[in-house]
C-alpha cells in the first residue's frame, strides 16, 4: 500500500494508483481480522506504557536498556542518541518532539499522552520543558505505576528515527 501511494503522489503523480493503495490496505487489515494477531489496546493511553511492551498493538518495535552503564555500547546507540545529557545516565538528547507539531497539537487525553509537560531533570527536578535549553517538548511514557516516567523521551514503539504521532481519530478526537 505504501508503495502505492508513492507511485501516486509527487513526482511520479500516477493518481490511479490510490485506489490501488485502498485495495492493498484493505486486503492487509482483512488479513489481519481474520487472523486476529494485531489488536488495539482499549486505552490509547497504554500505547506507551513500560506495562504493555510487546503488546499486539506493536507492528515494530526496536528496544534499548538506557541504563546499560557507560555510553551505551552494551545495547545500542539509541541508548546515546535519544536520551537527554542532563538525566543521570546521560544521552544526546538527539530525539525532540517538534515544537511547531506540539503547538497544533489538539488539546487533549492524546497529546497528553504523547507529551510531557514537565522535564525531569538529572537533579530530580520536574522544570517546563520550555524552560530547558534544548527548549523543546519531549515524549512521555508512563510506568506500571501510572506515573508520567518524562524522562523517557523515546517511545519503544516507535520505528528508529521517526517521530509520527497520529493528531488526530477520524472523528477529529
Amino acid at each position: 500500500s505504501a508503495v502505492y501511494m508513492s507511485m501516486a503522489g509527487y513526482p511520479l503523480n500516477k493518481t490511479e494508483y490510490y485506489a490501488l493503495a485502498a485495495d492493498k490496505a484493505k486486503e492487509v487489515v482483512d488479513a489481519v481480522k481474520a487472523r486476529n494477531v494485531q489488536t488495539l489496546l482499549t486505552d490509547w493511553n497504554k500505547v506507551y506504557s513500560y506495562g504493555e511492551d510487546n503488546h499486539n498493538e506493536c507492528i515494530l518495535g526496536i528496544y534499548y536498556n538506557a541504563n546499560t552503564g557507560s555510553w551505551g555500547w552494551d545495547d545500542s546507540q539509541l541508548t546515546c542518541c535519544h536520551v537527554p545529557s542532563s538525566l543521570p545516565w546521560g544521552g544526546w538528547g538527539d530525539f525532540l518532539a517538534e515544537r511547531h507539531f506540539w503547538s497544533k497539537y489538539p488539546a487533549g487525553p492524546r497529546k497528553d499522552a504523547v507529551y510531557a509537560k514537565t522535564y525531569l531533570t538529572s537533579n530530580g527536578n520536574n522544570v517546563d520543558w520550555w524552560a530547558t535549553v534544548d527548549g523543546e517538548p519531549y515524549y512521555k511514557k508512563k510506568g506500571d505505576d501510572g506515573k508520567d516516567k518524562t524522562n523517557a523521551v523515546f517511545s519503544d514503539y516507535r520505528p528508529m528515527f521517526t517521530g509520527f504521532s497520529v493528531n488526530a481519530d477520524d472523528k477529529g478526537a
